[in-house]
């Protein structure tokens, strides 16, 4: 009886089974579309994160461009003080220096006081430029510490 009843009614059935596989299949397209929602979610946040990285780094490389065109323009800066301060320099020993050779070529007529006076102003000044020798050294020592230990602690990358 219950083949007899299935047989009877295997419209019923056909269309029972294909209802249940109509929702099976839909709840499997439902499935894909929400995995292929979620991947193009995805998708969109790693171009937002890759956008941002973008322009994160592109501030960064500014900011360094900047930061090294205001040192090379400091430095330029410092580079011509200092060969004025050298052109100075050099000026005034040149002066100096002829106003040794005048005083030397005086000394040969010159009393007992205006050499010893001349000696001792010659060994204040020799005194003055040791002093000054030690103190240049000095500074130049630091600066080349530093210098290095700048260059010690730079990043390799």
């Amino acid at each position: 009886m219950t083949l007899f009843l299935i047989i009877s009614k295997w419209r019923e059935i056909l269309i029972g089974l294909l209802a249940f596989l109509l929702v099976v299949c839909l709840g499997l397209l439902n499935y894909k579309t929400g995995q292929i929602e979620k991947f193009k979610q995805t998708e969109i946040v790693q171009q937002a994160e890759n956008a941002k990285a973008k322009a994160s780094a592109a501030l960064k490389e500014k900011q360094w461009s900047e930061q090294q065109l205001k040192a090379e323009q400091t430095y330029n800066a410092k580079i011509k003080q200092i060969e004025s301060d050298s052109r100075l320099a050099n000026a005034s020993a040149d002066s100096l220096s002829k106003q040794l050779k005048v005083a030397n070529s005086r000394l040969s007529s010159a009393s007992k006081e205006t050499i010893i006076e001349y000696t001792d102003t010659s060994s204040d000044i020799l005194e003055k430029c040791v002093t000054e020798y030690r103190t240049v050294a000095e500074k130049a020592d630091g600066h080349a510490a530093d210098a290095e230990k700048l260059s010690d602690a730079w990043p390799s990358e």
